[in-house]
């Protein structure tokens, strides 16, 4: 998953292939402030990251590349199930 990173993370709200629940996970995630240690570049730890699920990689800072992208967020207050493919 080349996405896994704070704000590319986003482009999983419009995987076909990523469950409803998950994305239900993530749209929950967005509340989480991120933290101030993860937000500097660490050396990628593969073993960590597979015990990890998508919305661990989801915090406020995700929404800044829907911003960047001047992209609606307001989608993300429905639920995933109605959203338009």
């Amino acid at each position: 998953m080349w996405y896994l990173s704070k704000e590319l993370v986003a482009l999983v709200f419009f995987d076909k292939s990523v469950t409803l629940a998950t994305k239900r996970k993530m749209v929950n995630s967005l509340e989480k402030v991120p933290n101030k240690a993860t937000m500097k570049r660490t050396k990628f730890d593969l073993r960590l990251t597979e015990k990890k699920e998508l919305d661990d990689f989801v915090s406020k800072n995700t929404l800044q590349l829907l911003k960047k992208l001047q992209l609606p967020q307001q989608f993300l207050s429905n639920d995933p199930a109605s959203w338009a493919d």
